[in-house]
């Protein structure tokens, strides 16, 4: 469900400018301002598709799509997709047009997962251009404020500071360091035992990487 378009304004910080949010699809494209490394489209799940999702999380959903930008729109015909709920494949086609748009990528990659670990506990930056990650059920991705980078990239999973967190539902596109410009350090939460989340994961592949159903 996409909210009343409002300006995109810059996250709380001492240097505010590398991170963006707003309520609005818009706010995803100042991700490619060399200066902005995430940017975050809050949004709140339609009760359909958070209803969806809930019940996905129960299962351990682990599947990953590769295919050419122009076949992005017909992903849907393939036969283990054709099990999720529709109101799910809907929102992962909205994803992925966004996801092209903004990148111009010739060939994405789509990877939905429920994860149960916290297997990404540190502290990175990605090494693709972009990469555009939502959280349908669960705790979100976390990031660290501007100006906090060298201790969280000292201290990993010690460090006690102030963290940015993404809700179910937010869309964030971080700038990887495969794309020149600046990167915002982020990792996965910490789950409490028995605690899953449901993310999807968009990413650009290059051309010459083998079209994959995995």
């Amino acid at each position: 469900m996409v909210a009343i378009l409002e300006p995109a304004k810059p996250v709380r910080g001492r240097n505010s400018r590398p991170i963006i949010e707003g309520t609005s699809t818009e706010v995803l494209d100042k991700v490619l301002r060399p200066a902005t490394g995430l940017a975050i489209w809050r949004r709140q799940l339609s009760p359909a598709v958070a209803a969806a999702a809930r019940g996905l999380c129960d299962k351990l959903v682990c599947e990953t799509y590769s295919l050419p930008a122009a076949q992005a729109d017909t992903f849907n015909k393939k036969t283990s997709l054709q099990l999720l709920p529709d109101d799910i494949i809907e929102d992962l086609h909205t994803l992925m047009r966004l996801y092209r748009g903004i990148t111009k990528a010739d060939r994405v990659s789509l990877r939905l997962e429920t994860v149960t670990d916290d297997g990404c506990r540190r502290f990175h930056i990605d090494n693709v251009p972009y990469r555009m990650v939502t959280t349908y059920c669960g705790m979100g991705t976390q990031w660290v404020l501007p100006g906090d980078e060298q201790a969280a990239s000292v201290q990993q999973e010690n460090y006690a500071g102030e963290l940015g967190t993404l809700h179910e539902g937010d869309v964030a596109l971080f700038r990887g360091k495969k794309s020149v410009g600046h990167g915002v350090l982020h990792r996965s939460p910490q789950l409490p035992a028995g605690a899953r989340r449901l993310v999807c994961v968009i990413d650009a592949i290059k051309k010459t990487q083998p079209m994959t159903h995995e």
